[in-house]
């Protein structure tokens, strides 16, 4: 990586009591950025125990490769840095808390494969029961999961003409699969975001345990993962923490599970975000390649 990249200079030490929102195609140094913000964090003295900084990625393949870089220049690191992605952060906070609202600690998670064999099973049924409807049932599970993914992921106003339908299925999902000691992926946000919604003293004990939180990829979350990280950046009496967080809307490739690039100008908005860019193509030197970035 070149040193001397003026943009990367300008996110890495951007002043520690504000919030930046930096934005650059593939191959611009996004990630070596984040790395170097929280070891610059670090080593100047601002992070010290028991505070510690929070970095969330989309993926738990992102978030090994972030504890890669950045335990191959700072030692202990784990002592001043928590890097999750969403889900293992709502994980993780369930499994300490789940029992103030009623989720046992030692919930389980029902599978994908579960959920699919449910909506198979119920939409069948509602086929049989309507054998003139000329519906395939492979059909009409695309359109169940294009519907929950605008409406429960996204958020967004959609409807269709299934609507009933589709909200019996979820209803029925979550009374039969979902429950006090069984979750899914997604109820392991929603459950997070009503514990700290429901829990003042807990949702003020995370704010003051990291003090400034990264974010990398913000482009590809959705709309429940940016409530909850709003939940832990913000204190209940409206304070609102330093974030740091790198993105790309042209980079949206996670949509198919309700990815909303939307997300970074709420963020921009709710935390009053300078906006930087990187400048420099790291990866390519090819001018043809650099056109197409």
């Amino acid at each position: 990586m070149i040193r001397d990249d003026l943009s990367q200079l300008d996110a890495i030490y951007f002043p520690v009591d504000g919030s930046v929102f930096i934005t650059a195609p593939p191959g611009y140094g996004k990630t070596y950025v984040i790395g170097e913000r929280m070891k610059y964090l670090i080593s100047s003295g601002y992070i010290k125990p028991p505070q510690k900084l929070l970095a969330l990625t989309f993926s738990n393949a992102a978030a090994n490769e972030m504890k890669d870089r950045i335990d191959r220049v700072l030692r202990n690191s784990e002592v001043y840095i928590d890097i999750m992605n969403f889900h293992s952060f709502a994980y993780y906070l369930l499994r300490l808390y789940g029992n103030y609202i009623g989720v046992s600690r030692n919930f389980k998670i029902v599978s994908e494969r579960e959920k699919n064999k449910f909506k198979k099973n119920f939409l069948d049924n509602y086929i049989t029961s309507n054998p003139t409807s000329g519906l395939k049932i492979y059909d009409l599970i695309s359109q169940y999961n294009s519907w929950y993914i605008k409406k429960h992921l996204q958020s967004k106003e959609y409807t269709t003409k299934f609507q009933e339908l589709f909200e019996h299925l979820r209803n029925s999902m979550n009374e039969e699969l979902i429950s006090s000691s069984n979750v899914d992926y997604d109820h392991l946000l929603f459950k997070s975001i009503e514990l700290l919604q429901k829990n003042p003293c807990i949702r003020n004990y995370f704010f003051d345990k990291y003090k400034i939180i990264l974010a990398d990829e913000f482009q590809d979350t959705n709309r429940i993962q940016y409530e909850l990280f709003k939940q832990i950046a913000v204190k209940s009496e409206d304070a609102r923490r330093s974030i740091f967080v790198v993105g790309d809307k042209r980079q949206a490739i996670m949509k198919f599970q309700g990815a909303n690039p939307e997300n970074i100008d709420l963020l921009i908005d709710d935390f009053d975000c300078k906006e930087l860019e990187l400048t420099t193509n790291h990866r390519a030197t090819s001018d043809r390649i650099k056109a197409l970035t």
